[in-house]
């Protein structure tokens, strides 16, 4: 919530100094003039809101506090992305819209390139920018090629600033208004051009090499990786970014959930076999090296204050939980932990679970096989525990899942803020 009311506040500031830089009267007097200023607006919006979708996809942190985690850092990149092209394609259709009072041909040619090169930039930009956007949302690009075009997208930031910058409009001839503009861009492309050109150089990223590779269940591999130098400090629950120092899958760079605790010498990290990436994972040789970058999220029963917690995995999505049961000792906590899955022989780490059940009367594990149970709901948590108005809920799993669960507690009254997902997506 903080993350939006931060977004629509830096929205709003160009636009109240837009309506300073001249008066309003003269901004609404005829359609014509009605319809440069909402040109002008959506410019200015569309700009601002570009720029944040770029400051917001350098994988800082920091932001995760203002969104809940990077997994809704990213979800906020996609949909600011996604509006801000909304808004640069409303900004020169408004504008050739108010030469339609003085001639068709006028307001066509306006959205065509011609001799001023300032507007030609403009047109640049769109362009390039709804090529990228139709990349993003409607062609499954493999996430190497989609990750290389989004290189492009500073460069398209560039050419459309220029382009605000350059042309004789408020943002060029009232001066708080440009330097605010100039500042908000600059942050971006800097923290743009920090991850996409310069991250090898100065991204902090730890040594870590394979120690084992096995099968601990049905098309599951875990890796475990050691240290060299340095080791990881992060939270049960949190995920990491790898890049494997392989012929086989080298290059590549994946978000892990993390399955280990913090207190072992061991990072240790679990994927199903359901493509090829993850498939290549078990031929890993020991001694590869691997590049570890994180930790990431706020999925941990350790960040949120409330100890009464439901925890609820689907398949893999276990992975997250292993951690912290594997950490979990505090008396203060109560935990009931759902694992469902569709045959009981893929309840991987259920031997990890038992052995917390068994030593911590405060957790409770509920292990749940579709095919013999039907499927884990709301209503058949709320029956197996009683009242669950006071407890946080934990889901990671398949989205769809995760999508139908969190509407499913939301109609038996639960508010979404004591509803906690993993639902990251790299692209």
């Amino acid at each position: 919530m903080k993350g939006w009311v931060l977004v629509i506040t830096l929205c709003l500031i160009p636009v109240i100094l837009w309506s300073i830089a001249k008066p309003l009267p003269r901004r609404f007097a005829t359609p014509a003039a009605v319809l440069t200023s909402l040109g002008q607006v959506t410019g200015i919006v569309g700009l601002v809101l570009f720029s944040l979708s770029l400051t917001f996809s350098a994988r800082l942190r920091a932001f995760e506090p203002l969104f809940g985690g990077l997994n809704r850092v990213y979800i906020a990149h996609h949909i600011i992305g996604g509006t801000s092209l909304l808004f640069l394609l409303a900004h020169p259709l408004l504008l050739s819209g108010s030469y339609l009072t003085l001639s068709l041909r006028r307001a066509v040619f306006f959205l065509l390139p011609g001799p001023d090169w300032t507007i030609n930039l403009g047109i640049m930009s769109l362009a390039l920018l709804i090529t990228l956007m139709i990349l993003t949302f409607y062609i499954n690009l493999p996430y190497e090629i989609w990750l290389f075009s989004h290189k492009f997208l500073g460069a398209v930031f560039f050419v459309g600033g220029l382009h605000s910058l350059l042309i004789p409009s408020d943002i060029a001839l009232y001066p708080p208004l440009k330097i605010y503009i100039l500042v908000i861009a600059s942050v971006s492309l800097i923290l743009h051009f920090y991850r996409t050109i310069f991250g090898r150089f100065l991204v902090r990223r730890l040594t870590y090499q394979v120690s084992r590779v096995y099968l601990p269940g049905q098309e599951v591999t875990q890796v475990d990786l050691i240290p060299i130098g340095k080791s990881l400090n992060f939270l049960p629950g949190q995920f990491i970014f790898v890049r494997f120092d392989d012929p086989l899958i080298s290059g590549e760079v994946h978000p892990f959930s993390l399955c280990s605790s913090p207190s072992e010498p061991v990072l240790s990290l679990a994927a199903k076999n359901l493509g090829d990436y993850t498939a290549r994972l078990f031929f890993l040789a020991s001694g590869v090296k691997a590049k570890i970058e994180g930790p990431f999220g706020q999925f941990s029963y350790l960040t949120h204050k409330n100890p009464r917690q439901i925890w609820i995995a689907g398949g893999i999505g276990v992975t997250p939980f292993v951690s912290m049961a594997k950490s979990f000792s505090s008396p203060n906590y109560q935990i009931d932990m759902f694992y469902a899955v569709k045959d009981p022989a893929e309840l991987v780490y259920s031997d990890i679970f038992q052995k917390v059940a068994a030593d911590h009367p405060n957790f409770r594990y509920h292990p749940h096989a579709s095919a013999t149970q039907g499927r884990l709901t709301a209503d058949l948590i709320k029956k197996t525990l009683g009242d669950i108005s006071d407890k946080d809920i934990y889901v990671c799993g398949p989205p769809p899942m995760m999508k139908s669960l969190r509407d499913q507690f939301h109609k038996l009254g639960l508010p979404h803020w004591r509803i906690y997902t993993e639902e990251f997506q790299i692209n």
